[in-house]
């Protein structure tokens, strides 16, 4: 146990090792402060130092907005292009069956036609013709 300047008894405390421990703080705390801002500017200087080994490396390095713009426009003209030249999946079969269908009809109706051309011929068949 220590005595104050009054005489009086101080206890020792459980946190702090002594009365001193404040300026030994602040001291501590100035300390880390400054080795703190070297780190930082170390890091900064090295990261500087990178940036330019990289930009000589390639000078386009860090232009994103330009590059992402024409990957943009390239995608753009892309997709009109395919949407020029795009069918629909089925539309080829559709087309031949619609063909097909047509040519169905029309030869249901030339057969038709061609029975009532028969039974006409067999009603008139003793009756003239003049052409």
């Amino acid at each position: 146990m220590r005595n104050n300047a009054d005489g009086n008894r101080k206890l020792p405390s459980i946190f702090r090792q002594g009365d001193d421990d404040e300026s030994c703080y602040d001291k501590n705390r100035g300390n880390v402060n400054h080795l703190l801002t070297k780190m930082k500017y170390a890091e900064k200087k090295k990261e500087a130092d990178e940036a330019s080994k990289y930009l000589q490396l390639d000078p386009q390095i860090y232009e994103y907005d330009s590059l992402y713009d024409d990957l943009a426009q390239k995608k753009k003209t892309a997709t009109e292009q395919r949407k020029k030249t795009h069918q629909v999946k089925y539309q080829d079969d559709l087309k031949r069956a619609a063909e097909k269908k047509k040519l169905e009809t029309t030869l249901a109706i030339e057969k038709v036609a061609g029975k009532e051309l028969t039974r006409e011929g067999k009603s008139f068949a003793d009756k003239e013709a003049f052409v």
